[in-house]
């Protein structure tokens, strides 16, 4: 009976830690976002990433049809991505990014899917920002609800 007690224990341990293992996310450098999140065979929808070295701008956008914004990264090698945010985080990350610092980011985000009738894109929804300064100082952070829905009209 102890045996088996310890058993059953040993199994919801390494259960507990396959699962807690699966939800760590991911961290991709801003530069390999793009390919990254295209690779559709190998990402779902609701994966975790960490975005470092983001150059976020202060471009901002707002998408009618989904009641989000979306933010444009642009580095010095010609690198563009876009980053969609909740309005809660957008109103607060926008007065970080207009007030004149340049800043690198850290992205929290989830990957959400666009589908629309002639495409089906997956891009990342930022839920939390940090800012860090010149010297790689961490000076602010922004935090956001979660995506309402994963699968979003494109």
């Amino acid at each position: 009976m102890k045996i088996k007690i310890a058993v059953i224990a040993l199994v919801w341990l390494l259960l507990g830690n396959l699962s807690t293992q699966a939800q760590q996310p991911r961290t991709v450098e801003f530069a390999k976002l793009s390919d990254y999140v295209s690779d559709s065979d190998h990402r779902r929808d609701g994966e975790r990433l960490i975005v470092i070295n983001v150059p976020l701008t202060g471009e901002v956008k707002y998408d009618k049809l989904n009641k989000m914004y979306f933010f444009t990264a642009d580095d010095s090698d010609g690198v563009r991505e876009i980053f969609y945010a909740s309005p809660e985080l957008a109103k607060t990350l926008r007065q970080r990014l207009n007030s004149g610092y340049e800043w690198s980011e850290r992205v929290y985000c989830t990957l959400v899917q666009f589908v629309s009738s002639q495409d089906v894109y997956r891009a990342p929804f930022m839920t939390k920002v940090e800012g860090f300064d010149g010297h790689e100082t961490h000076v602010w952070t922004v935090v956001g609800p979660q995506p309402v829905k994963l699968k979003l009209q494109g």
